[in-house]
């Protein structure tokens, strides 16, 4: 599956649990983002706000953190723990001969 159209639906899910909480700079970026090819960086800026928004359903959080890149998930350590999701491992932590 193409994950440019994954990242790109997933940001436009969060957009309206997140444009409340961003300022016009964020929101611009995350448009700029979108309009530019780089749906990933859209994801990132509506995941970062969407989440402290109280109506943000729990398993759309769920999926976009799943979403995320292994390099940035320390980045959403603080918030899966604020929610309560378990965090996901690195891929990298992962011993293949286990």
């Amino acid at each position: 599956m193409n994950m440019q159209k994954i990242y790109y639906d997933m940001a436009e899910k969060l957009q309206p649990y997140a444009e409340p909480y961003m300022d016009k700079l964020c929101k611009e970026a995350a448009s700029n983002a979108t309009c530019a090819g780089e749906p990933y960086e859209a994801l990132v800026y509506y995941l970062s706000f969407a989440w402290e928004h109280q109506n943000t359903p729990r398993k759309l959080i769920i999926e976009a953190y799943n979403l995320i890149d292994d390099d940035y998930l320390d980045l959403y350590n603080e918030m899966v723990d604020k929610l309560g999701i378990p965090r996901r491992q690195h891929s990298a932590d992962y011993d293949e001969d286990e």
